[in-house]
């Protein structure tokens, strides 16, 4: 979707957490296999995204604030994967 690929190039998540990542099936369903071509991510069975963080920040004393600025950069693809999950978009 449009919605997706738009959060996807926002630099803010983009920056820290790259695309989305996720094991993909080996065959899809007939009736996903034009979509499938133009979204590859329809080939995922789960998606997910993540980022990496020295080992220092565990003991850092800006952990929690780190965590939070991460979390609110995230937020945005967090509810749309929530509403897609619940079909709710």
């Amino acid at each position: 979707s449009s919605q997706l690929n738009n959060l996807l190039e926002e630099e803010n998540f983009k920056s820290i957490f790259g695309d989305l990542k996720g094991e993909k099936s080996k065959r899809i369903p007939v009736e996903f296999k034009e979509s499938a071509q133009t979204n590859p991510l329809l080939m995922n069975k789960q998606w997910y995204y993540n980022t990496h963080l020295p080992p220092e920040i565990i003991t850092a004393n800006n952990l929690m604030e780190t965590i939070l600025e991460l979390e609110q950069k995230a937020r945005p693809m967090k509810i749309f994967l929530t509403k897609a999950l619940y079909n709710t978009i």
